[in-house]
């Protein structure tokens, strides 16, 4: 028997120059999934604020770091309000985007990585209760870690060597 998927139609967002990657997470105070989507040519973040029903509608852009190039979601300050950290591989930074629970962010504040960062993941990586970073520096064939302090702020990456 074959299998046939079928979809209902699509919809196109206008974005900023090079979009290159999406997340999703809880941006304004419904339980309506949302998306950020990273624009490398442009530096930025564009939100888009979920309908219910599979539509959405813009709600502003983010000026973030250089290029940047792997988004992610989490609540890094405690909130439960989903905020935005990006890769920014041209200044070699990752920023965090606090979300302020209504659909906009509060100014990004970056934080320094290794050469070329590239992706990034968080979790409680030394089980405090508070969400930390890893990113991948490709260009050095390591991964540094952000320890999260709890309010939002993170400590000075520790670095380790991946063996490349």
């Amino acid at each position: 028997v074959p299998c046939v998927n079928t979809f209902g139609s699509s919809t196109t967002f206008a974005t900023g120059s090079r979009p290159v990657s999406i997340t999703s997470g809880y941006f304004d105070s419904d339980t309506v999934l949302d998306l950020a989507i990273v624009n490398s040519g442009s530096n930025n973040v564009d939100v888009f604020l979920g309908n219910g029903d599979g539509t959405f509608r813009s709600q502003g852009t983010n000026t973030v770091g250089t290029n940047p190039s792997f988004v992610i979601t989490n609540s890094f300050n405690n909130d439960n309000i989903s905020d935005v950290v990006t890769v920014n591989v041209g200044s070699n930074t990752v920023s965090v985007l606090l979300g302020n629970g209504n659909g906009t962010f509060q100014t990004a504040k970056p934080y320094n990585t290794g050469p070329n960062p590239t992706s990034v993941t968080s979790g409680d990586f030394n089980s405090d209760a508070i969400q930390d970073l890893a990113v991948t520096n490709a260009d050095s064939d390591t991964v540094g870690i952000l320890l999260g302090n709890g309010n939002s702020t993170f400590r000075n990456q520790v670095v380790y060597q991946t063996g490349g």
